[in-house]
């Protein structure tokens, strides 16, 4: 996936067990990728997302907000291309 075609760039808390597990959902016109934080390259994606994707902040201003223990997973969009 470019990151010129990416569309939507989505993050939430999957429960599993006593801990979550902060995912991302990646969109393009004809593909959604779901990726978590156990993948190798995950702190080198949320990284490169504010670098790449206009108006979306740094990781350490989004994961606090979807990683908080709610009752809900959290959705939070972090881009949505125009």
């Amino acid at each position: 996936m470019e990151w010129t075609g990416i569309t939507r760039v989505g993050a939430f808390r999957c429960d599993n067990g006593a801990a979550g597990l902060l995912c991302m959902a990646v969109t393009d016109p004809a593909n959604v990728v779901i990726l978590d934080e156990r993948m190798p390259g995950w702190t080198s994606l949320t990284d490169a997302l504010s670098k790449y994707l206009p108006g979306v902040q740094p990781a350490s201003g989004w994961q606090p907000h979807v990683i908080e223990p709610h009752t809900n997973a959290n959705w939070t969009v972090l881009f949505k291309a125009q």
